[in-house]
């Protein structure tokens, strides 16, 4: 990991120094000055364990891939009506156990939450009501791969919410974070 930052590090200060003079004018220079940022800010969530995503992107941890395939708000979801004032978001999760360790890893919707300013605290996955529903808890085994809805109840009045998958290992230490913001409306 050291040496992917360094040589991270090492590309953008080269082509940041590369003959462009030192005015920022736009054009080729503010297109290289922007890829420079995009990089150190690329590196600077992967040494802080934090990743910014995005809907269709995967992300890999140390034991398994994820991504979140598509979303969707309703005020009803699978026969069952959101609260009064609420609304759910509802993720397409995909998840695939990829340990090179060959072992079963427990997974669940304990791992997902939604956040936004205006919340008191962090908003919990609703548990299953259908099978379509990630379950509160299961085990992946080797190579599986699964595709569930994970759904959060959120106040309708919110404009976006903050999805953050939080990587907990076996001794229940806090790993990685991915964070993929989501416009509501």
């Amino acid at each position: 990991m050291k040496k992917l930052v360094a040589l991270a590090l090492t590309f953008a200060l080269a082509v940041g120094t590369a003959g462009c003079g030192n005015e920022s004018s736009g054009g080729v220079t503010g297109m290289v000055e922007n890829a420079i940022q995009n990089v150190a800010d690329r590196v600077a969530s992967v040494i802080s364990g934090d990743m910014q995503g995005e809907i269709g992107g995967l992300y890999k941890t140390q034991w398994f891939d994820f991504s979140v395939n598509s979303m969707e708000v309703v005020k009803e979801y699978e026969g069952q009506p959101a609260d009064d004032g609420y609304q759910f978001v509802v993720l397409e999760v995909y998840e695939k156990n990829t340990w090179d360790g060959g072992g079963s890893i427990p997974m669940g919707t304990f791992d997902f939450y939604v956040d936004n300013a205006a919340f008191s605290d962090f908003v919990w996955a609703e548990s299953p009501w259908t099978d379509n529903m990630m379950p509160d808890e299961f085990t992946l085994t080797p190579d599986e791969e699964v595709t569930y809805d994970v759904v959060f109840m959120v106040p309708e009045n919110v404009a976006d919410v903050d999805f953050t998958y939080v990587e907990i290992d076996e001794n229940q230490g806090i790993g990685s974070t991915f964070i993929i913001k989501l416009p509501l409306n």
